[in-house]
């Protein structure tokens, strides 16, 4: 009985609610700077996907500009490549298909 009535002195009255910083600790600083700390993260997050954002956009200018001038090439020595090496120039070559090529050049041949 001693031991019952002594934590029934040890609690709060349960008429009255707890308060913050007496009986349950007050961390609305720790809070508030934590989540000052996060929108500051955030915001050095978000300008640096803007400048990579950035930087792709240049890149990927670039590539096609880059793209567009091997296509001309291409384009432009297709047509010796492709009379010269064939239509697909890693396939091997067997006897049949160097006497269609040889045929092909000598009927587009004017001579």
């Amino acid at each position: 009985m001693v031991i019952v009535r002594q934590a029934a002195q040890d609690e709060p009255n349960n008429n009255e609610a707890p308060s913050y910083g007496k009986e349950l600790p007050d961390q609305f600083q720790r809070i508030s700077d934590l989540l000052e700390k996060n929108i500051d993260f955030l915001g050095d997050v978000r300008e640096l996907i803007r400048e990579r954002a950035v930087l792709e956009k240049e890149y990927a200018t670039k590539l096609q500009a880059l793209t567009r001038k091997a296509a001309e090439k291409r384009n432009v020595r297709g047509v010796v490549a492709s009379r010269v090496l064939g239509d697909d120039p890693i396939k091997a070559w067997d006897d049949s298909t160097l006497r269609q090529r040889y045929k092909r050049s000598r009927q587009s041949c004017v001579c």
